[in-house]
């Protein structure tokens, strides 16, 4: 274990002196290193830079950042606004389409009410016809009946009961002879 960790140290500090060394000379030399101006005008990310200029950069990032935001929250307005458009058309269609079932369902409502008023109306003139059939029929039997009640104290003559009743004394008479034998 020991062995692997000096090989790691020593391969990194290797690594640096070697960098290190690279960078002295493309950046002109040890004066650049120690804050000195580079001759070359060389650019590269590992420039050195002033608070001021740090203070710009981290401004612009901030105003960048704020410019995203805005531009971000306009698209999803943008959207939310579409969205919106839609399903208010979507709701609107809806209100149509259930004002006109309403109004269709009010008309067959209305039709079968008008239809169950005739109904009704005939149902009422038929019973009355037939009431008045039954008043007219019950006062015809009445008047028959006042006709055909006999009255107590007065004899009925034979002739006006049907079927005639038998008479009192009737004249029928026993057969005398005796009756012929049957040949069974």
């Amino acid at each position: 274990m020991e062995y692997a960790t000096k090989g790691v140290a020593n391969a990194g500090l290797t690594t640096g002196i070697i960098g290190t060394a690279l960078g002295v000379l493309n950046n002109g030399g040890l004066g650049n290193l120690f804050g000195g101006f580079n001759q070359g005008a060389v650019c590269s990310e590992n420039t050195p830079v002033t608070r001021y200029e740090l203070e710009q950069e981290r401004k612009i990032s901030q105003l960048e950042s704020e410019k995203d935001m805005l531009l971000s929250d306009q698209k999803t307005d943008a959207k939310v606004l579409e969205l919106y458009k839609y399903m208010e058309q979507q709701f609107t269609k809806d209100r149509e389409n259930v004002s006109a079932r309403f109004t269709a369902t009010g008309r067959e409502l209305a039709e079968i009410a008008a239809n169950q008023a005739v109904i009704n109306q005939r149902v009422t003139d038929n019973l009355s016809f037939v009431d008045s059939k039954i008043d007219n029929l019950r006062n015809d039997m009445n008047k028959e009946i006042e006709c055909k009640t006999l009255p107590l104290e007065k004899k009925v003559p034979l002739s006006s009961i049907c079927p005639q009743p038998m008479q009192r004394y009737n004249s029928w008479t026993a057969p005398t002879e005796t009756a012929p034998a049957s040949n069974s």
